[in-house]
């Protein structure tokens, strides 16, 4: 986007390196926020964990007013850049909200301390989910208030599902997904997406239609005029769905994931073919095969009962690898 004429800034988590490696590094103008750390160390101005330590110092944030919140700051951040900028800009606004530690303004957790518990039972939890989307209204505010709306593109999605943590005292409840960030399983990887732009994106329009967040690129290449074709891209241009033009999905999706993570989660790999999955595991864990659309819960294994699609995907899955050049794991 710097290439393309955009003033390029960046807000938030960044987690891709340290110094040298930097927003501003990597084809950003300005950095608010994005260093080497994957959370803060706190929320709340300063920023400052418990104890003290330089490794969890929260770089590229000046303390401001004590006890603001981070996100309140990411916000009003955003919200000053765009009242300076007289040229089209680029904004990646990569919010350490929703990421633990699991804190949110006193406020906002007595009111859902308040509120009665169903499905969702973490009132901090709660409480940070509603600030972000505070401030993410008060950058759609600003949008309007500069008679830019119609202008710009703006983009919400995740990067995984939401995390349970502890099951017997869950941070949130992915249901009816099954688990949770970091597993195979729907519940933590099927992220929520919204796209606006009036007049470019279908009104209240939705779709059914699987995407990946490599398909953001091509998508914004494809609006500018540029083909995305042309480019050595992952992912497909999003534009005709968000217009809303029927799609067919004729391609397989894949995820892949060759390393540990806690106690129960093994290396795996992971393709999505119409709406059947395949999770391979690497760890002599059992394949397991889900049709999507009869079992969004993925609650029945049909690895058994389709022998031969097992080994067609899976067949497919390893050309991918090899396609790719996927890191594999090996056995020391």
């Amino acid at each position: 986007m710097k290439g393309l004429g955009y003033t390029t800034f960046h807000v938030g988590k960044w987690h891709l390196g340290g110094e040298g490696m930097y927003p501003e590094d990597q084809g950003f103008d300005f950095n608010f926020g994005g260093n080497d750390l994957g959370q803060p160390p706190s929320y709340f101005d300063p920023y400052e964990p418990a104890t003290p330590t330089p490794f969890y110092e929260l770089h590229r944030v000046e303390p401001r007013a004590a006890g603001e919140f981070l996100t309140d700051r990411e916000g009003d951040e955003i919200v000053n850049f765009l009242q300076t900028q007289d040229q089209k800009f680029f904004i990646h606004w990569a919010p350490y909200a929703v990421h633990t530690p699991i804190m949110a303004p006193e406020s906002l957790v007595e009111k859902y301390k308040k509120k009665e518990s169903v499905n969702q039972k973490n009132p901090v939890y709660a409480a940070l989910v509603e600030n972000l989307d505070q401030n993410i209204g008060k950058v759609i505010a600003a949008l309007e208030r500069m008679n830019l709306t119609e202008k710009t593109l703006v983009i919400f999605t995740s990067d995984n599902g939401g995390l349970i943590g502890n099951p017997a005292n869950p941070i949130t409840n992915n249901y009816p997904l099954r688990s949770q960030k970091g597993y195979p399983y729907e519940g933590g990887i099927r992220v929520p997406t919204v796209v606006k732009w009036p007049g470019k994106v279908q009104a209240g329009g939705k779709s059914n239609f699987p995407i990946v967040t490599t398909d953001w690129i091509p998508t914004i290449l494809d609006y500018l005029g540029l083909n995305p074709r042309e480019q050595s891209l992952d992912g497909m241009s999003l534009t005709e769905v968000l217009g809303g033009v029927a799609a067919k999905n004729s391609r397989d999706l894949f995820w892949h994931f060759p390393h540990y993570r806690g106690t129960d989660v093994v290396p795996y790999s992971i393709i999505r073919s119409g709406d059947y999955k395949l999770i391979h595991y690497f760890d002599e864990k059992p394949d397991e095969l889900f049709s999507l659309a009869d079992d969004p819960r993925e609650l029945h294994n049909l690895a058994d009962q389709f022998p031969g699609l097992v080994n067609q995907l899976k067949a497919s899955l390893q050309a991918w690898w090899t396609e790719t050049d996927a890191r594999m794991p090996k056995k020391k």
